[in-house]
């Protein structure tokens, strides 16, 4: 990839996170045809290895409305729509298209959502929250714009047995 061709976005990478918070960042895709989505997070203590929410929404929307918001359990109702193949949940279903993770009490976790853009709305809202207390420089959450060629055909993969990426899927 030319790297004049890719943006690195930092979307949350906070001094400390409160059990059960919510960390959503909003990305312009415009000009774009790939996305991929990163949360590296720390090992977690053995009685927190819950992700509480990991999802992905939409929109059409011009950047200052898309910025103005504040509460991601709002997001419907400045007309974002979840993108049903990245919503994690307890299990798959209509609305959900992967299995929410395990987190790692031994190594760091990687998750990754890799999107291809042609055919999404403009504006894409990544959404995370794990349900236990995160310290300073123990968590990332980032973006990877780039004109790469097309991903389809890929599935969603879960890695258990080996330490990096943990949850990778693709769409």
């Amino acid at each position: 990839m030319v790297p004049s061709n890719s943006l690195h976005i930092p979307l949350a990478c906070p001094v400390s996170q409160a059990a059960a918070q919510t960390h959503i960042g909003i990305v312009d895709t415009k000009g774009y045809d790939y996305a991929s989505f990163n949360i590296d997070i720390a090992p977690c203590s053995a009685g927190g290895t819950g992700v509480d929410s990991l999802r992905l929404a939409e929109a059409d929307y011009d950047s200052a409305v898309v910025s103005a918001l504040t509460d991601c359990t709002a997001y419907t109702t400045v007309g974002m729509s979840p993108v049903t193949q990245f919503v994690g949940a307890a299990a798959v279903s209509t609305s959900a298209g992967f299995v929410l993770p395990t987190r790692s009490v031994t190594t760091r976790d990687n998750f990754r959502l890799n999107v291809d853009l042609k055919n999404r709305k403009r504006f894409l809202l990544l959404e995370f929250t794990n349900n236990e207390a995160i310290s300073l420089g123990s968590f990332c959450m980032s973006c990877d714009l780039s004109r790469a060629e097309d991903s389809a055909g890929l599935l969603a993969t879960t890695v258990t047995t080996l330490p990096g990426p943990r949850l990778i899927v693709n769409g």
